[in-house]
């Protein structure tokens, strides 16, 4: 069998610097402050979930309990009443915040506006 090796002779390098394609990364577009916080805030207060987790709820609850020396088994209907009345103080609590804390003209709740309202 006859096989021909073929040799391809490539030009010198070129003095001149060829154009490289850059890749141009596109910027992430920021949202004003605020906005987004609004915007989660707006979902937030449609929805009528939880917002502090079942478990780590119930284990609080029973490590409570615990330290008071009385051992009691929950069933799961008190556990979430017990959930919904605590996030309702909680909500309610802040929202006299943000009264206090926009009546003070302040932007950020601060401890202080809640001590005051203990």
């Amino acid at each position: 069998m006859n096989t021909m090796l073929v040799t391809i002779d490539t030009p010198p390098a070129s003095p001149v610097p060829v154009a490289v394609e850059t890749e141009v990364k596109k910027r992430k577009y920021r949202f004003k402050s605020g906005t987004v916080a609004l915007r989660v805030i707006k979902k937030l207060q449609t929805t009528t979930d939880l917002l502090v987790q079942k478990g780590p709820f119930r284990k609080l609850v029973k490590q409570i309990t615990a330290k008071m020396g009385v051992k009691i088994l929950y069933q799961k209907k008190a556990i979430q009443a017990l959930q919904d009345a605590t996030e309702g103080f909680i909500v309610e609590k802040f929202k006299h915040t943000n009264k206090h804390t926009k009546h003070a003209k302040h932007k950020t709740i601060c401890v202080s506006n809640m001590q005051i309202l203990a």
